[in-house]
């Protein structure tokens, strides 16, 4: 539960700190697939990076999972600011 509030809070805050910028936040979603690939990009999710703990990495591809979908498909428009 109290995870849950702290995480909530966050968002808010996050939220509040978008709107108090002024600048264009992007998020309208494409509600099909676009037809031009502008970009791409591949790299290892998990890697060896020298005394780096392997749980860290793990974490790492776990939050990938858990946002990938969230950003899928939205729109950045000219002058708008995308952040995650």
């Amino acid at each position: 539960m109290t995870h849950r509030i702290a995480s909530e809070r966050m968002i808010l805050q996050r939220h509040v700190q978008n709107f108090a910028s002024r600048r264009r936040t992007a998020l309208r979603r494409a509600q099909s697939s676009l037809p031009v690939l502008v970009s791409s990009h591949n790299s290892l999710i998990r890697r060896r990076l020298g005394a780096v703990d392997p749980a860290l990495q793990d974490n790492k591809a776990i939050s990938l999972g858990l946002t990938a979908p969230k950003i899928d498909g939205i729109l950045i428009r000219p002058g708008e600011v995308f952040s995650f």
